[in-house]
């Protein structure tokens, strides 16, 4: 069986195409696809069209707790009967084969080993109208390294077998503390198992005024996003998430794994250990032109 986990919050707009093509995938010949969706706190008419569906998903209404919690609460909730979880948004579209080579790609791995599947998507005007690829690197190096200071695991790509999803509950973490439930999956994954990117996009990422996280739809938008999130973000969030799953872990961390975050972490304070750190701390982006940002703000004292 594979589960498909989804949060709604005021997603009538999208849901239902969404559901529809989950529940079309084209895996379902082999394997049971069974939907869990929580709602956080609908006032529009999502619970309505849950409703619609109640023979062919499980779905509750609850409070409003934000996405991070809801998809916490959405794992806790998760059938020990599963042998991969997905993680969906309310308003997107999976192409059919979706979940199949997801799966194709976790099954090639050792199956005792936690193991993480996602990918790149495809960029959607609400008019279904393509507007390329995101990421837009096609050969990143996922590791921890990265995972520490950047997430490259879109949430509605990603698809987990049963050891990472034990592994994820065994030991889930504030929400408050989080950044985002796909990083925190991302980072807990590349520490104690494998990774796999695929540079090929098999869903249709939907682009509108109310997405929680996203990308923008050109090259010119998206530079402009990604200079103001280096000039504006919050980067204590990162050492704060750091610090949790440090806290976290650090019985199960390799003597390697807690030297590197033990650094991260105990920021030099003057400027020439913030530079000699800026070139030694392995941590890295996956852009040359972001990695060096990175450098300005490990020594600017920023990070």
């Amino acid at each position: 069986m594979i589960q498909v986990l989804m949060g709604t919050c005021n997603g009538e707009a999208y849901l239902k195409e969404q559901i529809d093509s989950i529940l079309g995938q084209s895996i379902q010949q082999q394997h049971k696809i069974s939907l869990l969706v929580r709602d956080d706190g609908s006032s529009d008419g999502t619970l309505n069209i849950l409703a619609g569906y109640r023979d062919r998903l499980e779905w509750e209404a609850g409070e409003n707790i934000g996405i991070v919690a809801n998809y916490f609460e959405l794992l806790k909730r998760t059938s020990d009967k599963a042998e991969f979880v997905a993680f969906s948004d309310q308003d997107d579209i999976w192409l059919p084969p979706k979940l199949e080579r997801a799966v194709k790609c976790l099954r090639v791995l050792d199956p005792a080993v936690p193991s993480l599947y996602c990918s790149r998507t495809m960029l959607m005007k609400g008019n279904h109208e393509a507007a390329g690829l995101w990421p837009s690197w096609d050969k990143p190096r996922p590791s921890w390294k990265n995972a520490l200071v950047q997430n490259i695991a879109v949430g509605c790509t990603i698809v987990i077998n049963k050891p990472a999803r034990n592994l994820l509950i065994e030991r889930l973490p504030d929400p408050t503390g989080v950044i985002m439930h796909d990083w925190w999956i991302y980072l807990t994954i590349s520490a104690f198992g494998k990774v796999v990117f695929d540079p090929e996009a098999y869903i249709l990422y939907r682009q509108h005024g109310n997405n929680a996280v996203g990308a923008t739809d050109t090259i010119r938008g998206q530079w402009k996003r990604r200079l103001a999130r280096f000039r504006s973000w919050d980067y204590g969030k990162i050492h704060r998430q750091a610090k949790l799953f440090h806290d976290l872990f650090k019985d199960q961390l390799e003597t390697e794994q807690r030297e590197v975050i033990t650094r991260f972490l105990d920021f030099p304070r003057t400027f020439a250990e913030r530079l000699r750190h800026a070139w030694s701390t392995g941590l890295y982006r996956q852009s040359a032109l972001e990695n060096m940002l990175l450098k300005w703000l490990i020594i600017s004292g920023r990070l």
